[in-house]
């Protein structure tokens, strides 16, 4: 039934004039979509339930309004050491906005895993493509869909973790990315200031995120970026110096 009308609209939408197809619509059609999203915010966020995953399209369609480019940020470093036919794993993906957009048309494979059920049925529903599979997993726990990948992106999601979560995840990390892959991410520095209601662990510097990566990995490269209301650091961890492709700008710390 689904296909049925999906198929209805699209003959109707080839059918409309080009005489339909006119700025002042459009500039309406841009306006329900930024007012719609910012509604759909207010109510996923101002709840006592707060959802632990984010439909990014609230940042696509009111980007106009904000103007804030760093909601783009993690899609553009980790695909920087993509290759073409790569395979990528992405853990915590959420609503999986970011393997679509940004890794789909590089990579070949991309496994993306959530513990949330609700996260990935809205990944498959509107961000579904022939080279992503999408999966209920939780990663410390259950083994990953493949053993071997290579780049594993990891956004967002350290601080959900224990330190004990972390040391098992950080391992099977290693073992699936092997001697020339790349662990690649990001985390939110947090200050008294702005703290996540969500976290476990909270890394308060670009130091001690460098710290804690650099127990696992002989070379860590980050990059700390300022925005409104969010610190990120990026990440990029790994045994070939060469893969890594540092920042300029950015930091490097070696384990001994």
């Amino acid at each position: 039934m689904k296909g049925e009308v999906i198929k209805l609209f699209n003959r109707i939408w080839k059918s409309l004039p080009d005489a339909l197809f006119i700025a002042p619509l459009s500039s309406l059609c841009q306006k329900y979509l930024s007012r719609y999203y910012k509604r759909l915010f207010f109510e996923q966020w101002n709840r006592s339930n707060k959802p632990h995953w984010y439909d990014h399209r609230i940042d696509l369609y009111r980007w106009p309004n904000h103007l804030n480019p760093n909601w783009t940020e993690r899609g553009i470093y980790s695909k920087e050491v993509m290759f073409p036919g790569c395979k990528v794993l992405d853990i915590g993906c959420g609503d999986g906005f970011y393997a679509r957009f940004f890794y789909a048309t590089t990579a070949s494979h991309i496994d993306c895993i959530d513990i949330e059920q609700e996260a990935i049925d809205h990944a498959r529903r509107y961000h579904c493509h022939p080279n992503i599979r999408y999966f209920k997993l939780d990663a410390v726990k259950e083994d990953f869909p493949e053993k071997e990948y290579d780049v594993i992106c990891l956004d967002s999601s350290i601080g959900h973790l224990s330190s004990e979560q972390i040391d098992i995840l950080v391992h099977k990390i290693r073992e699936a990315m092997g001697k020339s892959g790349v662990f690649t991410g990001s985390e939110v520095c947090e200050t008294p200031d702005n703290q996540s209601w969500d976290h476990q662990i909270a890394l308060a510097s670009e130091e001690e995120l460098q710290q804690l990566l650099g127990k696992y990995f002989s070379h860590v490269f980050t990059l700390y970026l300022e925005s409104p209301g969010r610190q990120n650091v990026y990440f990029r961890c790994g045994e070939d110096k060469r893969r890594l492709m540092p920042w300029n700008g950015g930091k490097s710390f070696k384990s001994e």
